[in-house]
């Protein structure tokens, strides 16, 4: 069993925690819907004691029982009073310190070895908070204050500002040395608890005195503390009122945020000014900004710092964890020394690292300014006149990948420019770095970049028509037919002409649609939603292909795919998410971001999964009144998510698959390198076809990187999966089939010997669909690869297919959309058992339950319930739904 370590900041208000182990460090999640939990401690008449959330919540009942302000509490000699028990200071930091360390540990390997609190910089309680600790019985324990902390990146001799904005505001200027930090100065503000101003703003609109109701009241503090936490990532949010005689929802804007803590921030940005002149520095000097703290969110923050240093300062690592995640930095054997780490992309200025020390086996351009570093690359700024090659993985036989760069954003004249460098291996999502690369061996540092030694299995994927000529080329010719069509092989050869071994597929009809159509049709009960260049979303009739409705909802619209309980969800490049009821097409719901969306979004779990230009993976309650989470990657999301049983997972432009489980904790991050294509869920895996010609699978209950699915001969450039096998298309036409997990093929199959790929599939009722260019389709069984079907239509083809169990739906290249029953479907599309109804009818005889596109239901194993319930689905809209068009354009009929 390894050893590993835990950082804990001990906040005046809120405290989060932080564990590295290997080398690795990543934040502990410590409540049920926040990284962090308040710094509070509830005592129970039956003696035992709450912490964080669940005793801020049981002190809106017994507010006698409730101890807040611990800190302060460690230096007062009176005893805290708590019900009818005294207790010291001392003793409440202790029973608070026991718990916390008890959850961030649970169900961890390996021995707690080390232990590293912090403190407010110039506290008067570090020997307190070693009492405190002792009295814990925690093992080795070192202290170090705040700044010194959110700093632990830094490099020796560093000039490093921290921006820490929570309850208080505290302005730091330190150098880092050898054996941890000099401060040169500090700065404070009081007066800048935000919630606080929001819930005495909200409050001042009502007739309620602060006496009449406490717990009602501490229920709407609490709503304005989490309606300014969404406020960092979203433009509005929604504040329940509940007091006496008061029942409403307050609609709260960014907007009025912003005007409401200008002042404040004003204030503190004169604050970090005056830090800087006490030491007697030039704000331009600094290598380093780090904003900390969790008010430092709110986008307001950075653009104001940014302005007043002429530099742009983007967010690390998230605000709330970056003291923890540097207190656990601190706790790596021998971290009290030097911390070589080079700093993220929140460096200012000073020297940039030309080139990543590779794994082994790898070659990459080197530097001497980098020749003995060997972090994580994602942790090394690169300047973008220099950038390194990224290898690949030992044996994959790929080419190392030149990183593309941002280049250096313009500052204010007079300053230098700040390089932004995001590179192939980017911040964890929600927090942390990955450096296991600069304390192990790098062979070691991801199981992606492991050699793997796999035996071949035969040329499966060869498939040649010998040419004979006479009895003899007859003759070779019905023997390798003959091993082609042997059962396991799934092999066959096209039909004779005019010999259909297939049964017909029907052609129900088929409707112009235009040729603006950005994404492949949404499927589901009685409607087809397909979404457009020009920004409106349609709906048609699945039963005759007629427009039932068209309306707009925004430039870029993406729709997703599936219509759970007869609703369609799209995003737009505007950064709108919505719900558009699909049997009217009126909007139920929409919500604004202030993002980008490049990619369609993805549902599932009761909610929708839409990666932001921005860097950020949204996740919303299908309800659409608040935001369930946001987790950061600080890397664009190119491509669309998937669901993989509870585990959200999107690939970024740094390389790596991101997976986040249903409550928005980030569970991994592996290395699997450049893709071509969207990443799928199959058997409890997340695969996805890379650059390199292979698909590779990462598992989604420890994000493991599995050996890559690589046939001999063939370029891989589509998948698509379901609840055993992931199937995958190669450029030559050619299909297959595999165990994500065991690596094992169960078939391969040329299906259209004359069209050429790479084909589109779709996994649908138990079957594999291929979608040719050329227009060519053929339905293969998803267990044997044998041919159930085949079809031809008129034209060439302008997206992949969509359907469900009920049929298929097919997009032509000259904007005309082919509704097709496959063999073995009943007639009457519209009745498709695979479609939940709406939440508030009752399902139909016979029906199966909702299909959420989650293609390993193995993978859907109880969790903890969101603790916060997922508002009902008749909320109103939160905006006026657009006019609907009428529905005659496009609806010619076959």
């Amino acid at each position: 069993m390894g050893e590993y370590g835990l950082g804990i900041d001990l906040g005046s208000r809120f405290t989060a925690a932080a564990i590295t182990a290997g080398g690795a460090v990543e934040a502990v999640r410590l409540g049920g819907r926040r990284t962090e939990i308040p710094t509070a401690v509830f005592l129970r008449a039956d003696g035992t004691v709450l912490i964080g959330e669940g005793a801020r919540r049981r002190g809106e009942s017994s507010p006698d029982r409730l101890a807040v302000d611990l800190l302060l509490r460690l230096t007062d000699p009176a005893p805290v009073k708590l019900g009818d028990t005294e207790l010291s200071g001392t003793a409440l930091m202790a029973q608070f310190l026991d718990q916390v360390i008890a959850t961030a540990t649970r169900g961890r390997a390996g021995r707690l070895a080390r232990v590293v609190l912090t403190h407010p910089v110039g506290s008067a309680s570090p020997d307190a908070l070693r009492r405190a600790a002792q009295l814990a019985g925690l093992p080795e324990v070192t202290l170090h204050d705040e700044a010194t902390a959110a700093a632990a990146r830094a490099r020796p001799g560093d000039l490093v500002a921290i921006y820490d904005l929570g309850a208080t505001f505290r302005a730091t200027v330190l150098r880092r040395t050898d054996d941890g930090a000099e401060i040169l100065a500090t700065s404070r503000v009081e007066g800048v608890d935000f919630d606080r101003m929001v819930y005495e703003q909200v409050l001042s609109r009502f007739d309620i005195s602060p006496e009449e109701a406490p717990a009602d009241l501490a229920r709407l503090r609490r709503e304005c503390a989490e309606a300014v936490e969404s406020l960092s990532f979203d433009t509005e949010a929604e504040i329940a009122v509940d007091l006496p005689g008061v029942h409403t929802r307050v609609t709260y804007r960014r907007s009025e945020l912003e005007k409401l803590i200008s002042p404040a921030l004003t204030e503190t940005v004169a604050a970090l000014r005056r830090a800087f002149d006490e030491a007697a520095v030039r704000v331009d000097a600094a290598d380093a900004v780090v904003l900390a703290g969790g008010s430092a969110r709110i986008p307001l923050v950075g653009a104001l710092v940014s302005a007043a240093i002429g530099r742009s300062v983007p967010p690390g690592e998230q605000p709330e964890t970056a003291v923890a995640m540097g207190a656990a930095r601190l706790s790596l054997p021998g971290a009290d020394l030097a911390v070589s780490v080079a700093f993220p992309a929140i460096v200012l200025g000073g020297p940039f690292p030309a080139a990543v020390s590779p794994s082994p086996g790898t070659t990459a351009t080197s530097s001497s300014a980098a020749a003995s570093l060997s972090p994580d690359p994602a942790a090394i700024p690169v300047a973008p006149s220099s950038p390194a090659a990224v290898s690949p993985s030992p044996g994959t036989g790929a080419t190392p990948v030149v990183p593309s760069l941002p280049a250096a954003v313009s500052a204010s004249p007079g300053t230098t420019p700040v390089a932004l460098s995001f590179l192939a291996a980017g911040p964890f999502l929600g927090g942390g770095f990955d450096e296991t690369a600069a304390v192990r061996p790098a062979v070691d540092a991801d199981p992606a970049t492991r050699p793997v030694v796999r035996k071949r299995r035969g040329p499966v994927w060869t498939y040649r028509w010998p040419i004979a000529v006479g009895l003899a080329g007859l003759v070779v010719a019905a023997a390798v037919t003959a091993v082609a069509l042997r059962p396991g092989r799934g092999s066959e050869p096209s039909p004779p002409p005019g010999a259909p071994t297939t049964p017909p597929v029907a052609l129900l009809w088929k409707t112009a649609v235009g040729s603006g159509v950005t994404e492949p049709p949404a499927v589901g009960g009685d409607r087809v939603v397909l979404s457009s260049a020009d920004g409106k979303l349609r709906g048609y009739d699945r039963d005759d292909g007629q427009l039932a409705w068209s309306v707009p909802v925004g430039a870029g619209a993406r729709v997703a795919a599936g219509i759970p309980g007869r609703r369609a969800y799209a995003v737009t490049t505007d950064g709108h998410l919505l719900a558009v009821d699909a049997g009217t097409g009126e909007t139920v719901w929409r919500r604004t971001t202030g993002t980008t969306f490049d990619v369609r979004p993805v549902v599932g779990e009761g909610r929708i999964y839409a990666g932001g230009r921005d860097g950020v993976l949204y996740a919303y309650a299908l309800g659409g009144s608040h935001a369930r989470w946001r987790v950061w990657a600080d890397q664009r999301f190119p491509m669309s998510p998937t669901l993989v049983g509870s585990v959200a997972v999107a690939f970024a432009a740094d390389g790596r698959l991101y997976g986040t489980d249903r409550d928005g904790t980030p569970i991994w991050k592996p290395s699997v390198g450049p893709a071509t294509a969207a990443p799928v869920a199959a058997a409890g895996a997340a695969c996805l076809p890379l650059a390199d010609g292979s698909v590779r699978c990462v598992r989604a209950d420890n994000g493991a990187v599995l050996p890559p699915i690589r046939p001999a001969g063939v370029t891989l450039k589509s998948a698509a999966g379901d609840g055993a096998l992931v199937f995958a298309g190669g450029s030559d036409g050619s299909v297959g089939a595999w165990e994500p997990i065991s690596g094992g093929q169960r078939w391969a199959a040329r299906p259209a010997a004359g069209s050429a790929g790479p084909a589109r599939l779709l996994a649908r009722a138990g079957e594999v669909d291929v979608a040719y260019p050329d227009g060519h389709l053929v339905g293969l069984d998803a267990r044997t690869g044998a041919v159930r079907w085949r079809h031809r239509l008129p034209e060439s083809l302008a997206g992949a297919p969509a359907g469900d169990a009920g049929g298929l739906f097919v997009l032509g290249a000259s904007g005309t959309l082919y509704a097709l029953r496959p063999p073995g479907v009943a007639a009457g599309l519209g009745s498709s058992p695979s479609v939940a109804p709406p939440p508030t009818t009752r399902p139909p005889a016979g029906g199966a339950p909702p299909v959420h596109h989650t293609a390993d239901p193995s993978m859907s194993a109880s969790r903890p319930s969101d603790p916060v319930s997922d508002p009902p689905s008749s909320d109103p809209p939160t905006s006026d739904p657009p006019k609907s068009d009428p529905p005659s354009e496009g609806a010619a009929r076959p």
